[in-house]
């Protein structure tokens, strides 16, 4: 007689696949099925009559995923359809779902914003039919436009032509302008509104950037020498600093021609005192007065840079309206940007979206912009029936979203994409929105590995990530919950070399890198040679787990060497080979 293996989170998985009129956010960590239960929900939504499959929007990350996520839908629905155990009402109704499987929304969210936009394009301002620029013509197109702007700031006789070359000639460099525009490019939705202010430090009649920076030169090296107690005492550091005021000074009496100014700027900057200065000739600790001193050389050249950043921004906008409005060809961003403003601005669209999905569910909510939540709540608008509605919300702060109309499932400890401003921080945001603690539920029992590997992990998160702490710049650390992870395998074996997670060596902090990935590679070798003939115990996955965990020897299939970047991999292709032992290249890259 078998026992059936009961999770140790089976109660939040049946509220998960029961609790179909409540609203979910599902913690789930790694290996724990999340998308197994995701598409039990959708398959339960349709078998119940709550929805028809063409009115669920089910949203993943990547184009892989969705394409996976509908597979499995289509698995859950046809087994549904074949179920015994439900009624046939629930059985016709996914068999009709598996026929209309074509009409249905798996999608990224990319996809998903490019699908609401093609079906009203002019209430977006678009023109019919526009089209998507995939990323390496997006790069092109944006580096011509930005080639355009540069050429004309530099040979032109623009505002910013003497901040530029000032911000040239005191070390700024053509790829930094480029890499602001660029920032600037990828995140402009955040742009407008913005103000860029120029800097308060330039005297009454400064009206050129290096006028101004040679006032800030002035006042702020004044400003430090009267920290001194005892000038006469010759003291090194005021010596040094009051070398740099008498060269300031002069350049305030002379008014050089502008191109020199910046040259003899650069001479006096950056400010690296060698003396540290006597402690007893200043009223505030010598280290105090050389940060000021950085202090100083930063507000220098940051004198230039407002005017600067004001014309980038205005071309980054530029070249954003440009697209939406002249070249109808949207950038991956747009999309998000513009379904975003869309369904926020417009109230008759957004209502005619609200009414077309019935149900959202969102998949690794951790890792998509920002802009996925929002768009999110607009569609999942909560409105009473019948009553017409006060003026609708554009923030989606103030927006409630429908009870059991959004699922979102994701893993904070698992968010590793705010270089594609994906950040923890909103995750948490949206879960305060659907409702906070009381809509959330953890998902924790581990399928995937063996309990020897969720023990060590456990220890090691549980140290690093803890309580979910703040970093120095207030973004959320993802905390690690109490429990860790539970593994279904136990690794349960009395043989010596059951599975356990092994350690073969301390790191390296010195030494001869040539030379230690060579002593790796040949440890690595000698210990495959080891796990095949002693013979290491491996979890056999053909058995019946029903009947218990079976095991077996391990062979060289069983084993996967994960590296994390390429530099060693000659010296142990060259170790595999002098040891004889049978390898393969998954993947090049």
């Amino acid at each position: 007689m078998t026992t059936q293996f009961i999770p140790s989170d089976i109660v939040y998985r049946g509220k998960i696949a029961k609790e179909l009129d409540e609203t979910l956010f599902v913690e789930a960590s790694a290996g724990t099925g999340k998308t197994t239960s995701l598409v039990q929900r959708m398959v339960n939504l349709v078998a119940s009559g709550r929805a028809v499959i063409g009115s669920i929007a089910a949203i993943t990350f990547t184009e892989a995923a969705a394409a996976e996520l509908r597979d499995r839908a289509r698995q859950g629905l046809e087994q549904a359809a074949n179920d015994p155990d439900r009624s046939e009402a629930e059985r016709l109704r996914c068999s009709q779902a598996v026929d209309g499987l074509g009409q249905a929304y798996f999608q990224t969210l990319h996809s998903f914003a490019s699908a609401l936009l093609h079906e009203r394009p002019l209430e977006a301002g678009l023109p019919p039919g526009f089209e998507t620029t995939d990323a390496i013509a997006a790069e092109l197109r944006f580096d011509a436009a930005w080639n355009d702007w540069l050429r004309r700031q530099l040979e032109g006789d623009t505002d910013i032509a003497p901040h530029l070359t000032m911000a040239l000639a005191l070390g700024m460099t053509v790829k930094n302008l480029r890499d602001v525009a660029k920032a600037f490019h990828l995140n402009y939705d955040e742009l407008y509104g913005v103000e860029f202010r120029d800097v308060l430090l330039s005297s009454e009649n400064a009206s050129q950037p290096q006028q101004q920076a040679v006032a800030a030169l002035v006042n702020g090296l004044e400003t430090i020498l009267d920290y001194c107690q005892k000038p006469e005492a010759q003291d090194k550091l005021y010596v040094y600093i009051n070398a740099r005021l008498l060269v300031s000074r002069q350049l305030t009496e002379e008014n050089p021609e502008p191109l020199e100014v910046c040259q003899r700027i650069n001479e006096i900057l950056p400010f690296k005192p060698g003396n540290v200065g006597s402690r007893a000739n200043w009223s505030i600790p010598p280290k105090e007065v050389r940060d000021h001193l950085l202090e100083i050389g930063a507000a220098v050249r940051s004198v230039t840079l407002p005017p600067i950043l004001r014309e980038l921004q205005k071309f980054v906008l530029d070249y954003a309206r440009a697209r939406r409005e002249t070249d109808g060809r949207a950038e991956f961003q747009d999309l998000l940007v513009w379904a975003h403003e869309l369904l926020r601005d417009n109230i008759e669209v957004r209502d005619h979206f609200r009414r077309r999905f019935t149900h959202l569910l969102i998949d690794e909510s951790q890792d998509t912009d920002p802009l996925q939540a929002e768009i999110a709540m607009f569609l999942a608008e909560a409105l009473d029936a019948g009553v017409e509605p006060a003026p609708r919300p554009r923030d989606w702060n103030e927006i409630t979203a429908e009870k059991g109309k959004l699922f979102v499932v994701g893993d904070p400890k698992q968010s590793i994409y705010r270089f594609r401003r994906a950040d923890v921080n909103q995750m948490y945001e949206l879960l305060d929105r659907m409702g906070g603690e009381k809509v959330k539920v953890e998902l924790n029992q581990n399928f995937r590995s063996q309990e020897p590997v969720t023990a060590w992990v456990n220890f090691l998160f549980d140290k690093w990530l803890g309580e979910g702490e703040k970093d120095d710049e207030g973004h959320i650390q993802a905390a690690y919950p109490p429990a860790g992870m539970v593994a279904k395998w136990q690794a349960d074996t009395p043989h010596q070399y059951k599975p356990r997670v092994w350690a073969l060596a301390d790191e390296v902090d010195d030494g001869n890198m040539e030379s230690v990935r060579e002593v790796e590679s040949e440890d690595i070798a000698r210990l495959l040679h080891h796990i095949t003939r002693s013979p290491w115990q491996v979890l056999d996955q053909e058995s019946d787990n029903d009947a218990g965990e079976c095991y077996r020897p391990a062979t060289y299939a069983d084993i996967c060497i994960l590296m994390p970047r390429r530099t060693g991999l000659r010296q142990l292709e060259l170790a595999l080979e002098d040891a004889s032992i049978p390898y393969r290249l998954e993947s090049a890259s």
